[in-house]
């Protein structure tokens, strides 16, 4: 099942967030999402599930507005029937 982590910036601009799952086999997917239960493309600013072929973590850039929460929502490959092996070290940083 996925999970929804809550993130207010405190600065605007861009953002990095990034997904590193700690099993070799994890294959984690990350979506940054500006409302908790909805997954409609309206409300989503970015998804990834692997950076590239060598490497199933997944990274996701995006401009927030200071102040203004978003959703940071980790799920596996496939969704429900798909790949979840964690844990999952998830970060968020302003980008360079």
């Amino acid at each position: 099942a996925p999970v929804a982590l809550p993130f207010t910036p405190p600065t605007g601009g861009r953002w990095v967030f990034e997904a590193q799952p700690s099993a070799p086999d994890g294959d984690p997917v990350l979506s940054v999402r500006t409302h908790c239960a909805h997954a409609a493309a309206w409300s989503e600013l970015g998804c990834n599930d692997d950076r590239d072929a060598a490497d199933f973590g997944a990274r996701i850039s995006a401009a927030l507005a200071p102040g203004a929460p978003v959703f940071v929502v980790v799920d596996g490959y496939r969704g429900a029937d798909g790949y979840w092996a964690g844990p999952v070290r998830v970060t968020a940083r302003p980008a360079d």
